[in-house]
Formats: structure tokens, C-alpha cells, sequence
């Protein structure tokens, strides 16, 4: 199985796209196989209940 619940699920990248998946999952990424930029970016989220 190769699923979004597999232990392996492959990200095809693609203009435009952003993929976000919390930090305690394993990940990585491939070499490049074309030219051009790559932009990855870390950071926490940290979500708070707003009170009134």
C-alpha cells in the first residue's frame, strides 16, 4: 500500500504547491532532476486559544 497512510507517501512536486505535515514525521527530499530553485522552509506552529 502506497497511500496517503502508508508508511511511505511521495509528494509529486508541482508550481504552486505547499505541503504541510507536522515535524515529528520523518521527511526529506529528493535530489533535483531539473534545473531551476527549490524553496523549503522550516517552522513551528504553535496554535493558541484566543480568549476574550
Amino acid at each position: 500500500m502506497r497511500g496517503f497512510f502508508s508508511a511511505e507517501f511521495f509528494v509529486k512536486p508541482k508550481i504552486g504547491r505547499l505541503v504541510i505535515f507536522p515535524s515529528y514525521m520523518w521527511h526529506g527530499t529528493t535530489p533535483k532532476s531539473v534545473s531551476g530553485e527549490r524553496l523549503t522552509i522550516a517552522f513551528d506552529l504553535c496554535p493558541i486559544k484566543k480568549t476574550r
